[in-house]
């Protein structure tokens, strides 16, 4: 309990973690009648205890009363903040109010806009928030946020994942509270009213708009112009896969998503400025005032965008935690801006920027201190080198994990990318900064530009680089979400036992070590010795998959095979999970094909896997194979092929009939009811999603 004493908000927010993830787990809604009982009760418990019970014994009594509070209070807003979509039923096209709540966004053939929802009824009832993706004319360029429109459509709810591990973009919005999105023709909208948005979220976004227009007109590249908005405004919309692959490949990525390092870089470099002022108590406090107002106004330029917002809080708890002399713990500081951002929305905690920015914060102020006292040097330049070194090392640290989890892959030069990154970044954001705030200043300005420019440009070449040197990246890495905690508790483990000398802490990290390790075997025992079959849902195509270990071919039609986008989405995950290394991919007009190492036979449309036969047929070989007198395990049905059901599940008897993706809605309907009526097993992958045939 001494130990715990010095983190008072640690202790709340741990408390209050476990109310949130309690109510995520049992994902129920409770009565509020509950919520309002159990308090009474608690409050009940605490005030006897305060008052009757003041033996030493019976100390912790309080204690687990406020304890419990927090985990009452931590459920009860996650539960409250947990919104249902409404069901549509049958979903005719009808007019809708949408009310826009954030700055419409412009895409190539669209603009993007995300508002909230209301059945045009006289109670105006709200559907939720919506994405609408609006036909790019003169009118849809002209919406603001505040806009109230009327619209004609059919509402589109978003799609869960439709194959195995394919990111769930559903679940993501749905931690939004975002639940529908649709294409919005030119003549299916009109413009209503502009309502009176929220001021202070209007000036924050006319003022990143207007930063936007200034570096639009800066002189800068197509490439240098979208990283200067994603660095320094948060925007990463226009930014090219290339460039992404480039940043991530070379472990810079976190400078492009605008977060806790750009607030920090701003904050550090106007403190060193600030040095002058603090050698009284009176200047101190001035120069506290003037960084916390500093860090609000980046805010207000990036438009109030959360990775920046979280940061800002993050960083204005313990600029207060500093002006108050509370130098007890930054921990505590770190511990109450996450507890604050929590209290206004629980479901803050499943967004990867905010694990990602705590994590790499706490693993800085954790491990730097550790590493710095004993890597230190008397020249001031190998020193700052090192100290950089060190923060990188610390966030890489804390956050790989994580990265690993969501990312799957390491950057394994990271320490070299940093090493230049950080400094040209540093400058980047501080530049940026006051050219945005001076652009009015022609002289000044058109100094600021041609640094910018130059900084920009020497930054991508870095990156870019870097990312082309051999083995710049180990990619296909799979943590499980139970190892991601064991990985944190050997990091921590190892950290606290050189910190303490405690042989609590290194049993700790040996025994978490020893957890990953047979985690590792199991799963790469698994992996060798999986045989399976998967027909994959990418509307509009046919594709399956046959997978033995390690090993997989691939067949897909010929259109798909040149889409490398699609690929990567919907495929490129199952692979990584299933430790697959290099699958190959072949054309499903392929006549013959033969691999031994996964013992696959194809000819023609039948294919000979693990002594199961699979046939496919579609337009161009049902009249050739139709009438083979094979007995078949699968059958897979391609490209609306006009049969007569019934005859070719009495020709073939498979065990079961599959309608790949290739097939249309109106077709799969005929083919199911055929299917329904006569009693034979059939599996829609459109309807479904990807069939598995694990064998």
């Amino acid at each position: 309990m001494i130990f715990w004493s010095q983190f008072p908000f640690v202790r709340i927010l741990l408390f209050y973690l476990l109310g949130i993830f309690t109510s995520e787990f049992l994902d129920i809604k409770i009565p509020k009648q509950f919520f309002v009982y159990t308090l009474i009760f608690l409050i009940t418990i605490l005030i006897i205890s305060r008052i009757k019970l003041r033996s030493y014994r019976f100390r912790f009594i309080p204690g687990y009363c406020i304890g419990a509070l927090l985990i009452l209070l931590g459920f009860t807003i996650s539960n409250q903040n947990h919104s249902t979509e409404q069901p549509l039923g049958s979903n005719p096209m009808q007019d809708y109010l949408f009310l826009i709540t954030e700055q419409p966004i412009e895409k190539s053939k669209s603009i993007k806009v995300l508002g909230k929802i209301y059945a045009d009824l006289p109670e105006n009832t709200e559907l939720g928030k919506s994405i609408f993706y609006f036909a790019k004319d003169s009118l849809a360029l002209s919406l603001k946020y505040g806009d109230l429109l009327k619209i004609n459509i059919r509402l589109n709810q978003i799609e869960p994942p439709q194959n195995p591990h394919e990111f769930d973009y559903k679940k993501y919005l749905k931690n939004r509270k975002i639940y529908y999105q649709s294409y919005i023709p030119s003549d299916s909208w009109k413009f209503l009213d502009r309502k009176q948005a929220n001021q202070i979220k209007q000036l924050a976004l006319d003022a990143r708009q207007y930063s936007m227009t200034v570096l639009l007109n800066s002189n800068l590249s197509k490439s240098e112009y979208a990283v200067s908005i994603a660095i320094l405004l948060g925007q990463d919309e226009i930014l090219d896969d290339e460039t992404r692959q480039d940043y991530a490949g070379a472990g810079a990525m976190h400078v492009l998503c605008v977060s806790g390092l750009h607030v920090g870089v701003i904050y550090l470099v106007f403190n060193f400025l600030l040095s002058f002022l603090k050698t009284r108590r009176f200047q101190q406090l001035l120069s506290n005032i003037f960084l916390f107002l500093l860090i609000w106004a980046y805010a207000l330029i990036t438009g109030f965008s959360p990775s920046v917002l979280r940061a800002t809080v993050m960083l204005s708890f313990i600029i207060l935690g500093g002006t108050l002399n509370k130098k007890g713990n930054i921990y505590n500081s770190v511990a109450a801006s996450a507890f604050l951002l929590l209290l206004i929305n629980p479901l803050m905690i499943k967004e990867v920027g905010f694990q990602l920015s705590y994590a790499a914060v706490i693993g800085i102020i954790s491990i730097y201190p550790l590493l710095k006292k004993h890597l230190s040097h008397s020249n001031q330049i190998i020193d700052k080198t090192l100290s950089i070194l060190i923060v990188s090392f610390a966030a890489q640290i804390g956050t790989f994990p994580l990265a690993i989890f969501y990312f799957h892959q390491f950057p394994v030069y990271f320490l070299l990318t940093n090493l230049v990154v950080i400094l040209l970044a540093t400058l980047i954001i501080n530049l940026g900064f006051l050219f945005l705030l001076l652009s009015s200043v022609p002289i000044i300005s058109s100094g600021f530009q041609y640094v910018l420019k130059s900084l920009i440009y020497s930054m991508n070449t870095s990156v870019a680089f870097v990312e082309s040197l051999p083995g710049s990246t180990f990619k296909s890495m799979v943590l499980h979400p139970a190892e991601v905690i064991v990985f944190y508790l050997v990091i921590i483990g190892i950290t606290q036992s050189l910190l303490r000398k405690s042989k609590s802490w290194f049993v700790l990290s040996f025994t978490s070590i020893l957890l990953l390790g047979f985690g590792f075997t199991f799963r790469n025992f698994s992996q060798l010795n999986q045989k399976k079959v998967i027909i994959y849902n990418i509307k509009g195509h046919t594709i399956f998959e046959f997978q033995k270990g390690r090993n997989a071919s691939v067949f897909m039609d010929s259109i798909l095979m040149g889409d490398q986008q699609k690929i990567n989405y919907h495929l490129s995950p199952n692979w990584i999970n299933s430790g697959v290394r290099r699958p190959q991919w072949i054309s499903i007009h392929e006549k013959h094909y033969q691999r031994n190492e996964i013992e696959l036979i194809k000819k023609s449309g039948i294919y000979l896997f693990e002594n199961k036969i699979f046939l496919r047929i579609d337009r161009e070989n049902y009249n050739r194979i139709k009438n083979y007198q094979t007995a078949l395990d699968y059958l897979i049905i391609s490209e609306n092929v006009k049969i007569s059901l019934k005859d070719i599940f009495n020709h073939f008897k498979p065990k079961l009939i599959i309608l790949d993706s290739s097939n249309s809605f109106y077709y799969e309907k005929d083919i199911i009811m055929e299917a329904i009526k006569n009693e034979i097993p059939i599996y829609a992958v459109n309807n479904k999603g990807a069939c598995i045939i694990k064998l």
